[in-house]
This record gives structure tokens, C-alpha cells and sequence, in this order.
């Protein structure tokens, strides 16, 4: 005890008292106490036994009423030490401790035959026809003990129906190698009476007694308010920028570079970021947030389950299937156009959805989600005196790994697939529809995040870090994922824009030198609100755009021949211009050779 640290007076010992001699905590001949490896000399065994409690039958009562024999308990003990001091009892001086206990038992024993008499006689027995082998007589002696109540040299003796000794118990405190009496419990009436004269020195820093047992706390693991409403605000800041591509896709729907990015299946992306957004909402509700009803826990479990799921399922199965009629149309190698509708691709759509479906009800059938508790104590060390509880609510149900690994292995096949449809369109010169390059980026965040969530939710035990670490990666990869879908989009068309407004003015600026007379060197002043400006520096500007634009009406010449074409629905060719060019070029009309 020593050793592990279970000392005084934080930790304080019970025991029997019925080791008179002193010191008998110590080894004899002054060794040390060795207990296998452990050895303890005398110094830390006087350590250990200060403030030592025990609790022995009273040898001798401090009443001064006559007992049963007509004395007083001390003058029996006086009459007794004198009697011993006998030559021929002198060696049995040790046994002083046990005499009074044998003295009473004695006159119990005669108070029984005694009471016993005419029971017997009763049943026609007598004492001097006592036999062991007759239940009459045990009867008859157990009868009679049970109803003895005397006041012996011990104190008052009775006896419980299962024969054990109502008495007096002396409490006692080891302090400073001296048992000293701190109190009397008296059994028959249940009640303590304390010695009031002796002072009980503790200690401790406090000078109060050590607790008894550590003070047990339960505490609630759920996830604290503060985190919930952190993620909920997160949450409802990546719906509104969904909502906000959403807007920009909805209001450039017409715009070529939106038309080529298929707007219609944009927006099946945007709602379905908005669900995983949701499934944060639900994945913290817990007791602190909506209580302890089983219920309404259950039904916030299914819907994080569904909403990330599905969510998850659709907004991927949309961006890969724009990817896929990129592929399908460019890997035509027929004179015959093809062509495929919104229609087709939402119906692809629709078909992993509904596998994602089918999974949730399989499992809602066979293994539905329950709501388990479960208590886990947190080591708090034997130097402590708090052991903390906590109590945890949360989803399960009996498969787990199998559910997991049903919809981790569908998703899986689906970034696959998505993967390999980047890889084979990644030479598809079309920027506004060609999305490899940012699928790629798309299923790498999700990839990781997913991974790491996975890990989490097999080892992490902790309700906040969980809850913490799952709604960030959900954020992180649902915000990644739409960032990289539209921010290009918007940036193109911001460009084009630009791009746009740079031309007008160009057109505006020869417009206005060609009505001009004179040589172009003239210095010719313009009045501006500025000041005055010469048209020679204005001639000299445009001059070098001139010669930009030559430079690359050749470089585009040396790109017709190498370029790739496409065949459209009316039977013409079309050039597929590379994206260097297409500012250059979207004014310029298509043609046919």
C-alpha cells in the first residue's frame, strides 16, 4: 500500500482490534517487513498505521452497576488479577484480554441449562438425560440463549435470532503508537456514543477528515451548445452560397460558358450541397439541444444518415454526369452527331439515388438505428478524490461495419468512375464544359476528408471532438467541392466580361482616329476633362494592339490546321478553338468548311 501510494492521511486504514501488542505493525528483531520485492522498514510502517482505526468487542465494561454476579465489572477484574497472581496461574497472564468473554459466557451457559429446566420437563426430559443425537434439547438451550439479557463484566449481553452477541464494540485510533478509545458503539440499540475528550487529528491540509469514496460525478458527453451553434451557423453560411451559385447559375443560365456547363444539372449539385449542409444540423442535435427523447434523437439519427447519404450520391453522380456526356460525344467516331438530353443524365442521376435508397431501407428493415446509452468512467488516479462519469446517447445498431461498408463501397465505386471519366476527357479542349481537371481536385478533397471521418468514427470515443471534427470535414469537403465547380465558372465569365467591354472600346477608338484628318504625327489636341491629350500617343497605343492582334491571327492560323473539330447537329464542322484564343474568337462566327 506503501508503494502505491495509498498513504496517510489521504488514506486512512480499518481493521480488526485485537492486536495488543505494541507495535505489532513492526517486524520482530527490528528487519525489515518484506512482502516479495517490496520491503518497508519500521519508519514507513509507523507511517502507514498513523490514524489506524479498529473496532473490537469491549474486553471489560467501564459501567459501574452490578452485573449479573453481583459485582461491578471492576471489582471482578480486580478480584481476577488478584486470583491470577497465583503461582500456579502466573504463566497465564496474557490471557487477561479473553477472561472477561469467558467469565460471561460462562454464566449464559448456566442461565440457559438453568431456564431450560422445565421445558424439558415439559417434554419429559431432564438436563441428566441429556443426548446430543435429540433436537429437543438444542431446541430447548437455543430457545433460552436467544431470550438471555444480563449485564455482564463485558456489558450487557443479548443475542439476535441468528445467535450472534449484541454487545458493546470499542472504537479505536492509532495515533503516535497509542490505540486510544475514541467512542463506544453499543450494537443492541444501534447507536454511538463518542469520547469526547479525545480530539481527532486528521492531517489533512484542510484539517478535515478524507472522504470515504471519491465523490462521483456524471457528467454528459454530448457535444456543447457552443460547437452546435458554431456548426449550425457554418452550416447555414455554405447553404447561402449555395444559394448564391445557385442565383449566378440561374441568372447566366443563357451565358455560352454556363450553356456548356449544363445549368440544369448545376442546380442538382447545389441542392444537394444544401443536404449535406443539412445532415450537420442534425448530426449535433443531442440532449443538450433537443432533449432526451428517444424519439426525436432517433428521428435526428435518420435524418443525418439520409440527408448526407443521398446528398452526397446526387450532387456527385450530377457532376460526373456532365463529365460522361463530354466523354460519350467526343468519343463519337461515326459521321452521325449524337446527342444527349438533360433528360438522360438525370435519369442517371435518379438510379444512384435510388440505390442509396434502397440501402437505407434495407437497413431500416433489418437493422434499424436505436438510441444506446453508455457510461464511461474517466480514470481519475488514486490521488483524487473525483471520479468523473460520462454519460453518452447515441445512435447504433447491431451491423454497423456492415452498413458502413455497403454505402463506403457504393460511394467508392462512384468516385471511380468519376475518376476515370476525368481521366479520359482531360484532352477535351472545351474549358466550360471540360470539369476533369476540378473533378479530380473534388473526389481528392473528399477522398481525404472521408477517410480521415471514417478513422474518427472508429477511434474517437469523445462526443465534442467527434461531433467537432465530422461537421468540419463535411464543411470543408461540401464547400471545396462546389468552390471548385463554380468560382471557374464565374471567374470565365467575369473575364469575358472584361474582355467584352476591352473590344468595344478598341472599335470606339478607331472609329474616332479614321475620322481624323491630317498626318497621324500631327499633334493635334483633344480637350478632355482631364486636359489635353495628342493623338499621336493614342495612334502609338493602338498601333501596338495592331500589332498583338496580328501575332495572334497567325499563331490561331498555325492552330486551324492541328485543331481538332466537332460535327454538329446541322451537318456543319466546327473548330474547337483552345481556351488561349477564346476571348479572341467568341465574337467570330462559326464556320463550316
Amino acid at each position: 500500500a506503501y508503494h502505491l501510494g495509498l498513504r496517510p492521511p489521504k488514506f486512512v486504514w480499518f481493521g480488526p482490534g485485537w492486536f495488543t501488542d505494541p507495535y505489532w505493525w513492526r517486524e520482530r528483531n527490528g528487519i525489515d517487513v518484506e512482502v516479495g520485492n517490496v520491503r518497508c522498514n519500521d519508519t514507513v510502517m509507523d507511517d502507514m498505521v498513523q490514524g489506524f482505526f479498529s473496532a473490537d468487542p469491549l474486553p471489560i465494561s467501564h459501567s459501574t452497576e452490578p452485573t449479573i454476579s453481583g459485582m461491578t465489572p471492576l471489582e471482578w477484574e480486580n478480584d481476577y488479577d488478584q486470583y491470577r497472581q497465583q503461582p500456579q496461574f502466573r504463566h497465564l497472564l496474557g490471557g487477561k484480554k479473553f477472561a472477561g468473554f469467558t467469565y460471561d459466557a460462562a454464566w449464559v451457559i448456566a442461565l440457559a441449562l438453568n431456564n431450560s429446566i422445565q421445558r424439558l420437563a415439559e417434554q419429559n426430559k431432564t438436563l441428566e438425560d441429556f443426548d446430543y443425537n435429540e433436537k429437543v434439547y438444542l431446541s430447548a438451550f437455543k430457545s433460552q440463549m436467544n431470550k438471555t439479557k444480563i449485564n455482564g463484566v463485558t456489558g450487557p449481553i443479548a443475542f439476535t435470532s441468528e445467535g450472534d452477541r449484541l454487545g458493546i464494540a470499542a472504537l479505536r485510533r492509532l495515533e503516535g503508537g497509542v490505540n486510544k478509545i475514541i467512542g463506544y458503539y453499543y450494537t443492541e440499540t444501534d447507536s454511538l456514543v463518542w469520547n469526547n475528550s479525545f480530539k481527532i487529528s486528521w492531517e489533512t491540509k484542510d484539517g478535515k477528515a478524507p472522504i470515504d469514496l471519491p465523490i462521483v460525478t456524471i457528467e454528459d458527453d454530448s457535444a456543447p451548445l457552443y460547437l452546435f451553434v458554431l456548426m449550425v451557423t457554418l452550416s447555414c453560411l455554405g447553404i447561402i452560397l449555395a444559394l448564391v451559385f445557385m442565383t449566378f447559375n440561374i441568372m447566366y443560365r443563357k451565358n455560352r460558358i454556363m450553356k456548356l456547363s449544363s445549368p440544369s444539372i448545376n442546380n442538382v449539385i447545389v441542392v444537394s450541397a444544401i443536404l449535406c449542409y443539412l445532415s450537420i444540423i442534425f448530426l449535433g442535435m443531442n440532449t443538450k439541444t433537443i432533449g432526451t427523447n428517444k424519439s426525436t434523437l432517433k428521428a435526428a439519427c435518420w435524418a443525418k444518415t439520409w440527408l448526407l447519404l443521398l446528398g452526397f450520391m446526387a450532387g456527385f453522380s450530377a457532376l460526373f454526369t456532365k463529365t460522361w456526356r463530354l466523354q460519350v460525344i467526343f468519343s463519337n467516331k461515326t459521321a452521325r452527331s449524337k446527342v444527349i438530353k438533360d433528360t438522360q443524365l438525370y435519369i442517371f442521376i435518379a438510379a444512384v439515388v435510388t440505390v442509396g435508397i434502397i440501402i437505407l431501407s434495407i437497413q431500416a428493415a433489418i437493422d434499424p438505428i436505436q438510441v444506446s446509452e453508455r457510461n464511461n468512467t474517466q480514470e481519475s488516479g488514486i490521488n483524487t478524490d473525483k471520479v468523473i462519469i460520462r454519460h453518452t446517447i447515441y445512435c447504433s445498431n447491431k451491423m454497423p461495419e456492415v452498413w458502413e461498408i455497403s454505402m463506403l463501397g457504393i460511394n467508392g465505386v462512384l468516385l471511380a468512375f468519376g475518376l476515370s471519366l476525368a481521366w479520359r476527357t482531360r484532352n477535351i479542349y472545351i474549358t466550360a464544359a471540360n470539369d476533369s481537371k476540378y473533378i479530380g481536385l473534388a473526389v481528392y478533397n473528399v477522398s481525404v476528408f472521408a477517410g480521415t471521418a471514417v478513422l474518427i468514427g472508429l477511434a474517437v470515443t469523445n462526443a465534442t471532438i467527434r461531433f467537432g471534427m465530422l461537421s468540419a470535414f463535411i464543411l470543408l469537403s461540401t464547400t471545396g467541392s462546389i468552390c471548385l465547380i463554380f468560382i471557374p465558372k464565374i471567374s470565365r465569365i467575369k473575364s469575358q466580361a472584361i474582355s467584352t467591354l476591352h473590344n468595344r472600346g478598341i472599335e470606339n477608338l478607331t472609329n474616332t482616329s479614321s475620322r481624323s484628318t491630317g498626318s497621324v504625327n500631327c499633334k493635334v489636341k483633344l480637350m478632355t476633362k482631364d486636359g489635353n491629350v495628342f493623338v499621336d500617343q493614342i495612334m502609338k497605343e493602338k498601333d501596338d494592339q495592331i500589332v498583338e492582334l496580328n501575332r495572334t491571327i497567325n499563331r490561331l492560323k498555325a492552330m486551324v490546321k492541328a485543331s481538332p473539330s466537332i460535327t454538329s447537329s446541322d451537318g456543319s464542322k466546327r473548330l474547337i478553338i483552345p481556351q488561349e484564343f477564346d476571348p479572341v474568337c467568341s465574337s467570330i462566327p462559326s464556320a463550316s468548311h
